[in-house]
């Protein structure tokens, strides 16, 4: 069951905030200073992130990212060959061929 309490309360409030219009502006406009301020300090950090990135970069000889076998087990063991300051992993071996399909004596199919 509501009571009418709740709602005696919050029309108090609405009434509260038509007598101070300070209080209704900050809470009309402290969210979009707080957008604004994330989007500034969000870009702010990229751009260090990036400056960071790019001395390394530069210094180093570049940074390479192997995204595509994320989702690939391999075979920690490492090798003697070294590829940009990592070590690199053997290839697997090829998967045998499929076999031939068997046909009778007839030479007809199997079916």
């Amino acid at each position: 069951m509501i009571t009418a309490r709740p709602l005696v309360i919050a029309w108090k409030e609405l009434l509260q905030l038509r007598r101070d219009r300070l209080t209704l502006a900050m809470m009309l406009f402290l969210p979009i200073l707080y957008a604004l301020f994330i989007a500034v300090f969000n870009t702010i950090g990229v751009l260090v992130a990036v400056g960071c990135y790019n001395v390394v970069a530069r210094w180093g000889g570049g940074l390479e990212f192997d995204l595509g076998s994320i989702g690939e087990i391999r075979d920690h063991r490492p090798t003697e060959r070294v590829v940009y300051g990592t070590t690199a992993y053997p290839t697997p071996p090829a998967p045998p061929p499929p076999p031939q399909p068997r046909q009778d004596a007839s030479g007809g199919d199997n079916i």
